[in-house]
């Protein structure tokens, strides 16, 4: 069941990436991306909240899949974007090349985290963690000018 919740997930997100993209053409790209942001937040907590309760419920995990699929699919797609903006652009290539090298220690990290924590103390720990430290880095964008 697990690997088709996780299907699922990325069905939503192929199916709300380019949405997304609209949405933020229009509303602005930084405002789209914190969303995205607390999106992620709550499927920590959501996730946290269900291994807490000891809920199984299929439906119910279902909707916690389906909120990482619309967080992962801003992500994926403001990511970038939002850094190009940020930038000068004689530094866009060296910004990217940056960002992914934040992205993946930082996934490195966390992923190892979590299962430290998990495996350590529990499950409900480990995602509650994750849910703090993305409520951290969300609120710290919430400080870039022009937001």
């Amino acid at each position: 069941m697990a690997g088709l919740l996780y299907v699922w997930r990325n069905l939503v997100q192929v199916a709300v990436s380019y949405p997304v993209g609209v949405l933020a053409d229009r509303v602005g790209h930084l405002p789209v991306l914190i969303a995205g942001y607390v999106l992620g937040t709550l499927t920590a907590v959501l996730t946290a909240l269900a291994f807490w309760l000891g809920i199984a419920s299929v439906p119910l995990l279902a909707g916690v899949f389906f909120i990482a699929g619309l967080y992962v699919a801003v992500q994926e797609a403001l990511e970038s974007t939002v850094t190009a903006e940020m930038v000068q652009p004689d530094t866009l290539a060296m910004s990217y090349g940056a960002l992914g090298t934040v992205n993946g220690a930082a996934k490195f990290i966390s992923s190892a985290s979590v299962g430290v924590v998990w495996t350590a103390v529990s499950p409900v720990v480990g995602f509650g963690l994750a849910a703090v430290l993305m409520a951290a880095g969300t609120l710290t964008l919430l400080r870039v000018k022009g937001n």
